[in-house]
């Protein structure tokens, strides 16, 4: 039986990946943006911060397709806010239609969100 070698598919991945990191920190920056403008024209201070991210990152999260879904995922955990809520919607997005670096980018960031929690 002649042996078969599969091609690593690391090199493939990365390029996306960093393309994915990317895409991560722009909308980090942005929410960032929003949020304070909101901020400044409201004037609720820290809570008015964190209630307009929170609000932000629901909408991303509940629109979108998975690519979008899962970068708004990681971007809301770079914030260290709490997930819970859309995790398993998003898990299920990046299984079923995510190319396999949306995959490792949900897990990355359900891994380095600041509280974990159990999926099933």
């Amino acid at each position: 039986m002649p042996q078969v070698y599969f091609a690593d598919p690391a090199p493939r991945l990365l390029p996306v990946l960093s393309e994915l990191r990317m895409e991560v920190r722009a909308l980090s920056r942005h929410a960032h943006r929003l949020a304070q403008k909101s901020v400044r024209e409201g004037g609720n201070g820290a809570d008015g911060y964190h209630r307009r991210l929170s609000a932000l990152f629901d909408d991303w999260l509940a629109s979108g397709d998975a690519r979008t879904r899962v970068v708004a995922f990681a971007s809301a955990a770079e914030f260290g806010m709490d997930l819970r809520k859309h995790a398993e919607a998003c898990r299920q997005s990046a299984m079923r239609d995510g190319c396999h670096a949306v995959r490792a980018l949900f897990w990355t960031a359900l891994r380095r969100s600041p509280s974990r929690w159990d999926l099933n």
